[in-house]
């Protein structure tokens, strides 16, 4: 990577990658992160939209907690993931819980259909984590709607910030070794909160 704020760490397995991806503690050594998958097409100056997300589906019947059908279920909403231990060894049964991989610039559907229509079950969702994205800034912590650049006013002053080297996140990408190609590289990335302490940290995965 070009840009010293980005360090590349290269996986093993899948396991790994998976584990790292959905890793729910967002800190290092007291530096907070976000994490992103990585692709061919990896920008190093924005921040991707597609993020891991936690999700829970309350009420929802211990018969479903399989892999299969919770990834039949969430097709609609993102990527699976993985399901955390309490649902797929279906110790709690009020509902389950599992990370997609959505796409956080788009709206998220609060609610699907289980069964035929007329005879099944709303299915209510609820996200955990679900960044805001700001589709013009490309990164995360605001949206559309809320982006003081893209929605001042005409002669509005705004707020810019300065010395913006001292402040530069550092990124770490992560690549598998299962001969991994180019075109169908997977990846992730974290990134602090706190960039006005300028402890900032990024990591990118990514995995055949």
């Amino acid at each position: 990577m070009w840009r010293s704020r980005n360090v590349f760490i290269r996986m093993t397995n899948e396991q790994d990658f998976v584990k790292a991806i959905s890793r729910e503690s967002c800190e290092v050594n007291g530096i907070q992160y976000r994490v992103f998958h990585w692709n061919p097409e990896f920008n190093e100056d924005e921040e991707p939209s597609l993020v891991p997300v936690w999700i829970v589906l309350p009420g929802l019947p211990p018969n479903f907690y399989h892999e299969s059908f919770l990834k039949i279920f969430t097709a609609p909403i993102g990527k699976f993931i993985r399901r955390d231990n309490t649902t797929k060894c279906a110790t709690h049964t009020d509902g389950a819980r599992l990370c997609l991989e959505m796409d956080a610039s788009k709206e998220p559907i609060s609610y699907f259909w289980i069964g035929m229509p007329g005879s099944g079950r709303k299915q209510e969702i609820i996200y955990e984590t679900l960044p805001a994205f700001c589709t013009h800034c490309k990164i995360q912590g605001h949206n559309d709607r809320t982006c003081k650049l893209h929605n001042r006013r005409d002669g509005e002053k705004i707020w810019i910030r300065k010395n913006v080297k001292d402040f530069e996140e550092k990124k770490i990408e992560i690549q598998a070794e299962n001969n991994v190609e180019l075109d169908k590289g997977k990846g992730v990335m974290m990134m602090d909160a706190g960039m006005a302490q300028g402890d900032t940290e990024k990591i990118v995965l990514s995995q055949d």
